[in-house]
C-alpha cells in the first residue's frame, strides 16, 4: 500500500545548485505513553541559508490506537509555525512515520519542534532533523508504505530524483534492536528509539528507482519518503 503527494514551493527561477541533505540533529526519544504531544527543545537546524528547508523525520509506536499527527510546528525564536506534511502519517497502520518540512531562511541555528497527536500516543516518539539546501524553488513528492512482515515484504517506494534533486526517507520498525538494510538509497541513521527502530536514508542520485528497507520476520513497520526536485526555468 502506498501514497503519493506533490507540492510546488518557492518562486522565480531556480539556480542550478544541487540539493544537499544534511542531518543536523538526532535528539533523544520522548516518552509520549500518556500524552498527546512530544516536544524537542533547542534542536540544531544547521547553518542559515537563503535556500534552507528544515525537515523532520518522525516515528512513533502507537500500539493499537489510531494515532495521527495533528500538527508539527517549528519555533526558531519567532513563534511556532506549522510545518507541511510531506509524506506519511498513516491512518490505518498501527506503526507510524511521517516527514514534515518548512522553508526556514532565518538566521537561527536552533529551533523547538512540537508534535501534536489526535489522541494519547501510547508509546515513544522519535525525530531526526535535516537541512535541505540548494534550489530556490522546488517540488516535493511524497510516498509511503506499510508492511506487516518486513522480512517477507520489505517496505518499498518508487521515487524519481531529477537532475540536481534528492530524497529523504524514514522508516519505523517494531523491533527496536533490529538493524535495517536499505537498498537504492544510502542509510544515514539507524537507532534504537526506545520501543521501536528509527532509521533514515538519503540519496542525490538521479534516476527512477525502487527503494526498500527490511527488518525481521513478522515485524511490522512504516516508511515515509520525500523527493525534493528543483524547478529549473
Amino acid at each position: 500500500m502506498s501514497f503519493k503527494v506533490s507540492q510546488l514551493n518557492g518562486f522565480g527561477a531556480s539556480s542550478k545548485l544541487p540539493v544537499k541533505i544534511t542531518q543536523t540533529a538526532n535528539p533523544a526519544t520522548v516518552d509520549a505513553s500518556s500524552t498527546t504531544t512530544a516536544t524537542f527543545s533547542s534542536v540544531s537546524i544547521g547553518e542559515p541559508s537563503p535556500t534552507r528547508i528544515v525537515a523532520i523525520c518522525i516515528t512513533w509506536n502507537r500500539g493499537t490506537n489510531n494515532v495521527l499527527v495533528s500538527s508539527a510546528t517549528i519555533n526558531n525564536g519567532s513563534g511556532a509555525v506549522s510545518m507541511t506534511l510531506g509524506a506519511g502519517n498513516p491512518s490505518t497502520s498501527i506503526r507510524g512515520s511521517a516527514i514534515y518540512y518548512l522553508d526556514d531562511k532565518s538566521s537561527s541555528t536552533t529551533a523547538t519542534f512540537t508534535i501534536t497527536y489526535n489522541t494519547t500516543v501510547g508509546g515513544d516518539v522519535k525525530i531526526s532533523v535535516y537541512s535541505i539546501t540548494g534550489p530556490k524553488s522546488y517540488t516535493v513528492t511524497g510516498a509511503s508504505d506499510v508492511s506487516l512482515d518486513l522480512l517477507a515484504d520489505p517496505l518499498t517506494a518508487s521515487i524519481t530524483v531529477n537532475n540536481y534533486g534528492g530524497a529523504l526517507a524514514v522508516m519505523m520498525g517494531r523491533g527496536d534492536t533490529t538493524a535495517r538494510t536499505w537498498t537504492n538509497i544510502t542509510e544515514d541513521l539507524d537507532v534504537d528509539a526506545g520501543d521501536h527502530r528509527h532509521s533514515t536514508a538519503t540519496t542525490t542520485t538521479e534516476g527512477t528507482v525502487s527503494i526498500t528497507c527490511n527488518g525481521g520476520s513478522t515485524e511490522d513497520g512504516h516508511l515515509s519518503v520525500i523527493v525534493v526536485n528543483p524547478v529549473l526555468i
